[in-house]
């Protein structure tokens, strides 16, 4: 059928003719613009890759300016550093002009006024001049960065600060009688300083502690003070001083007297030596092996007690045979063994025996024998207070129930009795301390004889029984089939109701033809299967009962003649209106629709279809006129067909571009240019460039705004350049001035000129620079910041327009296809199958004690340890010769014992027949922990966060301060760790690799053990084991000397070492008139790790002592782990040393002065006094006699021996005065070295330029390369294009002509029907 109206036909030539347009307009775009982008949806890909070229163009181009800038700094740090050599070389010229003895007083005045005012001009040049606002030198060389605009790519520059305070020191005004009297100076050393006051003065001052040399005038940065070693004196690399003399009773002797200051060492000017206060004469004493080089012995060691492991006693008494007098009769066990799972019942374990004497506590197990008797099992517990003889019967189980049978006794017929007597370990009869442990477990019933239960499940004999709960609770179970049947006809009865037969499985249900009209559904059951019931499919959807348990099946029902599903149809309306009336019931089964096929129906016929049909649109476009669009409408605009200008300002347009509207306002612009042209600005003077006066049309036009401080220059507003004064001129930039009103200094434009010069006080210029050709080697351009804007541009105005738009588009429907819903199907449901269920769980009957085995019980309800002792021990034990050891814990304020081991007591030679008795022991006193150090617990708070326990600080007693323990000790470890080397004993000599000055040969050494208090015993101390000295007999005056190192291995060390008094001949210590002992401490300490320790203590009257030394731990984190270690060594008792006027002499002779400056061939003086603070010990005259016979050639090299040709004395002071080498040229060294360093600044400075000027050499190779590769990209191919502009513009043409016959035949067709309508003429 034909159809009068736009046909498909039309639309597709139409949509082709568009296309057409478009690409004819893109293309003329691209030839106008000569750019490949010339919209925004042409080659989006090139448009990105032609940014990027753009923006690495534009970046290494500003990279370029950048580098620029930064060279100029270097430039500028040049020549500053250039000025700055200028004025050393004067201040050098000045300085040897100088040291000239000819000068006059005049002379050297006027040449140290112009030194200190050349010096003022070096530091203001070097401190105060900058670049762009910032300082030129920076704090470190190469710390500041310039980007060279390419990705990752920058360069480091900077001048590092010189250093040159070594020509300044304090302000110091010039002393009386020297020229420049009175007048302020900076300069640590003026010309005249070489001849006139070229002296040192020295000042020793003598105390009763110390002696201390220093430099009091003209000290000098290169200054030093050092001791060389004498024939008298001696010094080691730990900086201690030795003193070597003749004494009357000991001969040759050299003393420790002291050490070098760790602050004062002769570095700054000053020399400070510390007398040692326990000096003392070397071997004058009769301390045995106190260096413990006298080695150790084996021997047998201390007699310890040995004990049995907690949990075990003595006991007497013991049961240790029995008869069973009495079987007894009528015993039954408990038949709980399935809760259990015990061999015999619960009630046959654990029995306790009642007895006619004393004895108590015997246990054992039971067995219950077929016939009802009694036998014993297991003996669990002997008892104790039995005697042979007793009658030990049984009435009640374990947990207090009455035993079911009667009669059952034993007889007991022999006892045991433990013995602690014998030496050696006796463990063999000692008892273990048990008690039963019960565990509550379930009682479960048990089945009887195999059986099934109510509801068909199988079970046998001795399986927990299972009951229905009724209530909900426990697991599903199946009812069950006991014998096999056919639903259709056996009856099927559950819980004593008949279920009903199930129906519809057979034809007519006629079991006896059997034929099924059932799908896949077998009725035949077997015993032992799981019994189902028939659910209608009208109660299976409603859920009758809430029965539904998901376990149900659907069976189809089937036509037996082809046995195919029986199925229902019905024409659309016979469904919806049975559904609708309820004849038509869903059964669970799907439900087919039938579908008709596809119909078009146009848009304008379309009757809004209905539920009988299926409807989907197709959609169009349309146009919409302008007034009658919709937000939702797509816009369509008019486009240019030709390329040119608007003449109102709007700029350029191409072929296909959006039509500008003048009279609209949508759109604001600047104006552009219609026409190319030239701009008339007078830019002479700026650094606007005048290539840039000429313009295009298109461009933005712009507007001549002279400067008159309108805006901030440095931030003009958007659109807005400012143009300033042109800095490559030939007016000067910049220039600076001195104190005079000539120039120090300008720059000239390029002509053969001298570029540069700079002028002093005299008006001529001091040196400039050419090029080879008479032009300049170089200028310097003045920064941006500098340049006084001139004029500024902006735009000339601005224009608004609207895009012409042409028409809208929506989209329409256009047509319809419609499929038709005919009918519906559904296979018919016979029924449906669910399993008959039922809850049941395992039958419990309350609770049952297991009997679980015995627990040993280690502690006495006061909480004390269960534990057996079982006899002595002596181990084989290396011993230190006249040293005492104890290995245990020592708690401050108590004492301990320590025993005679020297071998007078030895037992048999092999450890036996000891008798604790005959080994005497030795009572130590300790101080009392408020004479220790108190330990620094810092904020007091344990690493898990929580805070310390106060009532442990300043403890060490084990009540208090408890650590883990093992078997009834405390828990210490001697083993290394794979982070920690530490001593494998308690005590123990050492002699290895690790013994180093001042320890010598071997060394005693203490471990308290790697242990860990308790938890409620953080940050607590722990102090063992200790080592004790023979006795020996020391005089009132004497000191006792030691070295120590202590080390905190785990934690920190907590040690004390400590002399008590004791009566020569018990031993016994002596206390004090309140009953102390009379302890006086050498060594108490806490830390971290001391190295080179040093401990003394004087002896203050004639007597016996011991010396003790005990190391201890202290929890300083509060991590409850600890341990430490310390070594002991050169223990002396000796007589005091006490210094002399030989001394002092010896001291001053060995202290050398040197400067670094010195040079040998030029001479002045050094002047030293001698001050005596202590004129009561120490007699001024006798120390200038020993000082006397000094040869002042003996000092090495130039350093001059500080006393030498002693000239007088006066008021116990000294003054000496030498000549010696030293350097005139004191102001000429330290200009040398300031040199030096300005030379590495420009070293510094010209390599950066270097690296820049390569930088900007090679960055500007890129921006060639960036700007080729983005023309590359962006501009378009104009053969391409215009050979594809003709292929579309001839498309386009075939597409009007096609378009042209598509409408045609529409004509035709109205012309028919025109003429059909024309009546016949008569």
């Amino acid at each position: 059928m034909a159809n009068i109206g736009t046909t498909t036909a039309f639309y597709k030539v139409e949509s082709s003719l568009t296309k057409a347009n478009n690409e004819v307009s893109k293309s003329m775009e691209r030839l106008a613009t000569g750019k490949q982008n010339a919209n925004a949806g042409d080659r989006s890909s090139y448009v990105a890759m032609s940014d990027t070229f753009r923006l690495d163009f534009v970046g290494t181009k500003a990279g370029i300016k950048s580098a620029s800038v930064v060279m100029g700094y270097l430039e500028t740090g040049m020549r500053v550093l250039n000025s700055a050599t200028a004025l050393l070389s004067r201040m050098q010229e000045l300085a040897v002009l100088g040291a000239n003895d000819l000068n006059t007083i005049n002379d050297h005045e006027a040449f140290n006024i112009e030194a200190e005012e050349i010096a003022q001009e070096f530091n203001r040049i070097m401190s105060n001049n900058t670049y762009k606002g910032k300082n030129i030198f920076v704090d470190t060389a190469n710390s500041e960065f310039v980007s060279m605009g390419a990705q990752n790519s920058a360069q480091t520059f900077g001048i590092a600060k010189v250093d040159y305070s070594e020509l300044y020191g304090e302000a110091r005004t010039i002393e009386a009688g020297l020229p420049n009297a009175g007048q302020v100076m900076n300069l640590t050393a003026l010309p005249s300083e070489s001849v006139i006051n070229a002296f040192v003065d020295f000042e020793t001052t003598i105390e009763a502690d110390s002696l201390d040399i220093s430099v009091s005038s003209n000290l000098g940065t290169t200054d030093s003070l050092t001791m060389e070693d004498t024939a008298n004196i001696t010094i080691d690399d730990n900086n201690v001083i030795s003193f070597n003399f003749t004494d009357l009773d000991h001969g040759n002797v050299t003393v420790e007297i002291g050490e070098i200051d760790a602050i004062a060492d002769g570095t700054q000017g000053r020399l400070k030596i510390n007398f040692y206060g326990d000096a003392t004469i070397p071997e004058s004493g009769n301390l045995v092996n106190g260096d413990f080089e006298s080695g150790s012995q084996t021997q047998f060691g201390v007699p310890s007690e040995v004990y049995s492991i907690a949990g075990f006693e003595h006991r007497a008494g013991m049961v240790n045979t029995y008869a069973v007098q009495n079987s007894g009769t009528n015993y039954a066990e408990l038949n709980d063994t399935l809760s259990t799972s015990l061999a015999r019942g619960s009630n046959t374990y654990n029995i306790s025996f009642d007895s006619n004497g004393a004895g108590t506590g015997f246990r054992a197990n039971l067995i219950v024998a077929d016939d009802g008797s009694l036998s014993i099992g297991e003996v669990l517990d002997k008892g104790q207070g039995y005697s042979a003889g007793e009658i030990l019967t049984i009435t009640q189980d374990a947990r207090g129930r009455a035993l079911a049978g009667s009669d059952f006794s034993i007889n007991v017929t022999s006892i045991l009795d433990t013995n602690d007597n014998d030496p050696g370990r006796n463990s063999d009869n000692i008892h273990e301390v048990t008690e039963a442990n019960f565990q509550s477990v379930t009682y479960t019933v048990e089945n009887g004889p195999d059986g099934r239960y109510a509801w068909g499940e199988s079970f046998t004999e001795g399986t927990p029984q299972r009951i229905a709960t009724r209530d909900g609770s426990g697991s599903i179970t199946n009812y069950i089939h006991a014998v096999g049947g056919n639903y259709s006809e056996d009856m099927i009865v559950i819980d004593g109701v008949a279920q009903s037969l199930f129906t519809s499985v057979y034809e007519n249900d006629d079991v006896t033809a059997g034929v099924l009209i059932v799908e896949n559904f077998n009725p035949i059951f077997a015993q032992d299967d799981d019994i189902l019931e028939q659910v209608s499919a009208a109660d299976y959807m409603s859920n009758a009962g809430g029965n539904n348990n998901g376990t149900e099946r659907v069976f189809y029902a089937i036509n037996p003649a082809d046995g195919q599903r029986v199925t229902t149809n019905w024409t659309y309306d016979e469904y919806t209106n049975g559904v609708a009336d309820g004849s038509i019931t869903s059964t669970g089964a799907a439900v087919t629709r039938h579908i008709s096929g596809v119909t078009n129906i146009l848009a304008d016929d379309y009757d809004g279809g209905g539920a009988r049909y299926i409807d989907t649109p197709n959609m169009g476009v349309g146009v919409i006129d302008i007034g009658d669009e919709l937000a939702t409408d797509t816009v369509v605009y008019n486009r240019e067909n030709s390329t040119g200008v608007y003449a109102w300002g709007g700029g350029s347009y191409t072929n296909g571009s959006i039509v500008k509207d003048p009279t609209g306002s949508d759109i604001t612009i600047n104006i552009r240019h219609a026409a190319d042209g030239a701009y008339t600005f007078d830019v002479a003077g700026t650094d606007f460039n005048p290539a840039d006066l000429n313009y295009s049309a298109g461009d933005e036009a712009l507007e001549f705004v002279t400067w008159a401080d309108q805006f901030d220059p440095d931030n003009p507003p958007a659109g807005t350049t400012v143009y300033r004064n042109d800095d490559e001129l030939a007016a000067p930039a910049f220039f600076t001035r001195a104190e005079v009103a000539s120039p120090e200094f300008f720059t000239r434009t390029e002509v053969g000129s001298p570029e540069f010069f700079t002028s002093n006080e005299v008006a001529s210029p001091e040196f400039f620079t050419k090029t080879e050709a008479a032009s300049p080697e170089f200028f310097t351009r003045i920064d941006d910041e500098l340049a006084s804007p001139v004029f500024f541009t902006r735009s000339e105005g601005t224009v608004s327009y609207s895009n012409s738009i042409k028409h809208y588009e929506r989209p329409q429907i256009t047509n319809y296809d419609r499929q038709e819903i005919t009918g519906y199907s559904r296979e018919e449901v016979a029924f449906y199958t669910r399993d008959k269920t039922l809850r049941t769980a395992v039958h419990i009957s309350g609770q049952v004690e297991k009997y679980i085995g015995e627990n040993r019980v280690t502690n006495n309800p006061d909480g004390s340890v269960i534990r057996a002792h079982v006899g002595w021990e002596r181990d084989s034990q290396v011993y230190i010769d006249n040293w005492k050891t104890y290995d245990d814990r020592v708690e401050f304020g108590s004492t301990f014992q320590v025993y005679d081991t020297d071998g007078t007591y030895a037992w048999n030679g092999d450890g036996t027949g000891f008798n604790p008795a005959d080994i005497p022991s030795i009572t130590v006193p300790t101080p009392t922990l408020e004479e220790m150090t108190k330990p620094n617990y810092g904020s007091f708070t344990r690493l898990n966060g929580s805070p310390g326990n106060p009532a442990i600080k300043n403890k060490d007693d084990a009540a208090t301060v408890p650590v883990v323990q093992s078997a009834g000790e405390d828990s210490r470890d001697y083993a290394d760790t794979f982070s920690l080397n530490t001593p494998d004993v308690p005590v123990g000599l050492v002699s290895d690799d690790t013994i180093t000055d001042p320890f010598s040969g071997a060394a005693a050494e203490l471990f308290t053990g790697k242990l860990k208090f308790e938890d409620s015993a953080a940050f607590g101390i722990y102090h063992g084991p200790a080592i004790v000295s023979d006795q020996f007999t020391a005089e009132q005056g004497q000191f006792l000397k030691l070295n120590y190192s202590a080390a905190g291995d785990v934690d920190d060390y907590h040690v004390a070492g400590y002399i008590y008094k004791v009566d020569a001949d018990t031993g016994n210590p002596i206390l004090d008139e309140s009953g102390y002992p009379r302890i006086f401490m050498a060594l108490n300490e806490t830390g971290t790790v001391e190295l080179n320790g040093r401990a003394s203590v004087e002896i203050e009257d004639n007597g016996d002592y011991r010396f003790v030394f005990v190391v201890g731990t202290f929890d300083k984190t509060g991590g409850l782990a600890a341990g430490a270690s310390m070594r002991i060594d050169n223990i002396v008792a000796e007589y005091p040393f006490i210094a002399d006027e030989e001394t002092i002499a010896a001291l001053i002779k060995a202290v050398n002065y040197s400067n670094s400056d010195i040079v040998a061939s030029e001479t002045s003086s050094i002047t030293s006094s001698i001050r005596n603070n202590d004129d009561g010990r120490f007699s001024t005259d006798d120390i200038i006699t020993n000082l006397a016979g000094d040869d002042p050639d003996a000092s090495s090299g130039i350093a001059a021996t500080l006393v030498s040709n002693v000239s007088g004395a006066d008021n116990g002071n000294v003054t000496t005065k030498i000549t010696e080498e030293i350097d005139t040229s004191i102001l000429t060294s330290k200009i040398d070295r300031v040199q030096q360093l300005l030379n590495k600044a420009r070293e510094q400075a010209g390599s950066q330029y270097s690296a820049l000027e390569s930088m900007v050499i090679s960055t500007t190779d890129l921006t060639s390369e960036y700007e080729t590769k983005y023309n590359e990209v962006s501009r378009v191919d104009f053969a391409a294009e215009t050979a594809l502009l003709t292929k579309r513009q001839i498309l386009k043409d075939t597409a009007t002509a096609v378009l042209a016959q598509a409408g045609e035949g529409q004509q035709h067709l109205l012309q028919l029907l025109k003429d059909s309508q024309k009546l016949p003429t008569y």
